[in-house]
């Protein structure tokens, strides 16, 4: 990049050039092209030192030799990323990560450096809004805001609105440590198999610590998915609770839940039952004909394996509490969540020698390597009972 001082009214060579002017600011020129009558096209840039004016020249030099035009682009950040979010992602991703890129871009993003001009911001603005929700101990929320705005600048480039993604040179923090996964203790978990005998959701809770099936999938399990001749359920559905939107207005409407896809394509799977699971699934299955023929009409017959009295699906939220109110009348710690029946069955799992592939497919991880992650802590117990088979076979012979 060429600099120099020029006088009023000469022009750049292409590579622009910078001068200060009478009254005491800086300007950078370059030529951007020619209009239509051979004349040419100037871009001009103003600060008050010359560090910042050369900074501008040098990133719209960039932009030239990138083929990338630099022109009066006037979308800010907050522009960008609404048009990002509502014309490329509206409909290529699920209601509830959809909901997340909004509450990260609203929340976060758009307070910090929504006003930006999008071919300004810089490494130092992202930096920024990292430090700012390091220092507000929103540690957890870091990663989803960076991953958020990367993906949103990613398709900027590729619209030649931006010459390259500043996301990708921010420094982020060290994550915190993951906490250890929630299990029941033996005794714990027999103390909760017998006061869950009680409740009218016995099934569903029994299947839920003996499949490791998220509550969604719990949910929106039907009578079709259940196998009772190779004893074992299939699943491909699940139910969450997700806003609606206002498609002119954008803003969240009133949330419902919704049955639909799986979180991955790993998570529809099929996953055998224990032995003890089927009587009690086609004693429930009995029950509630039984009741569907009581309510007649009234009935609305969605073929869900567990629902309301009326056929409906069941809140999320209700079945959480439901199961707070058995974990305190069994004297478990209520710190415990509905989730944590999921943990209990991987750790049951590995504990009584389950494959860790195995259990991955089982669990519907996308990876083995999640499966190994979230339950390290297994392991290591693990490989020393493995370890000691060799024993026998590495052995000393005395001379």
């Amino acid at each position: 990049m060429k600099e120099q001082k020029s006088k009023k009214g000469k022009k750049g060579n292409g590579e622009g050039c910078i001068r200060q002017r009478k009254d005491g600011k800086w300007e950078a020129i370059i030529t951007t092209g020619y209009d239509d009558n051979g004349r040419q096209k100037r871009k001009f840039f103003y600060g008050k030192t010359r560090k910042e004016v050369a900074d501008k020249l040098y990133e719209a030099t960039g932009y030239q030799k990138q083929g990338l035009t630099v022109n009066d682009n006037k979308y800010t950040v907050s522009d960008w990323l609404d048009k990002w979010l509502w014309d490329y992602k509206r409909h290529n991703i699920k209601p509830r990560t959809f909901e997340s890129y909004d509450s990260n871009i609203n929340n976060y993003i758009k307070p910090a450096i929504g006003k930006i001009k999008l071919t300004d911001l810089n490494v130092d603005h992202v930096q920024g809004l990292i430090k700012c929700l390091y220092d507000r101990k929103l540690t957890r929320s870091i990663t989803c805001v960076n991953t958020t705005l990367k993906s949103a600048l990613k398709q900027a480039v590729k619209n030649g609105l931006i010459p390259r993604n500043v996301c990708e040179c921010v420094s982020l923090p060290k994550q915190t440590p993951k906490k250890e996964v929630q299990v029941l203790t033996p005794e714990e978990q027999a103390r909760l198999q017998e006061v869950i005998k009680e409740h009218e959701l016995y099934p569903a809770f029994l299947l839920l610590l003996t499949t490791g099936v998220r509550l969604g999938e719990l949910l929106a399990l039907t009578w079709k998915t259940v196998d009772f001749k190779e004893n074992s359920i299939k699943i491909t559905k699940n139910i969450q609770r997700i806003h609606d939107y206002d498609e002119k207005t954008k803003k969240k409407l009133k949330s419902r839940l919704v049955i639909g896809t799986p979180k991955s394509e790993k998570s529809i799977r099929t996953i055998p039952m224990v032995d003890i699971m089927a009587p009690v699934l086609k004693s429930h299955k009995n029950n509630q004909g039984r009741k569907r023929l009581q309510m007649g009409t009234f009935y609305n017959n969605n073929d869900l394996v567990f629902a309301t009295e009326t056929g409906t699906p069941i809140e999320p939220r209700n079945f959480s509490r439901t199961f707070k109110k058995l974990l305190k009348k069994a004297e478990i710690s209520t710190d415990i969540n509905v989730h944590a029946m999921r943990h209990n069955y991987a750790t049951r799992g590995l504990e009584n020698g389950i494959d860790l592939k195995v259990l991955q497919e089982l669990l519907g991880h996308s990876s083995v390597k999640i499966t190994g992650d979230t339950y390290s802590h297994v392991l290591p117990d693990k490989k020393r009972e493995s370890v000691k088979k060799l024993n026998g076979v590495f052995t000393i012979r005395n001379t």
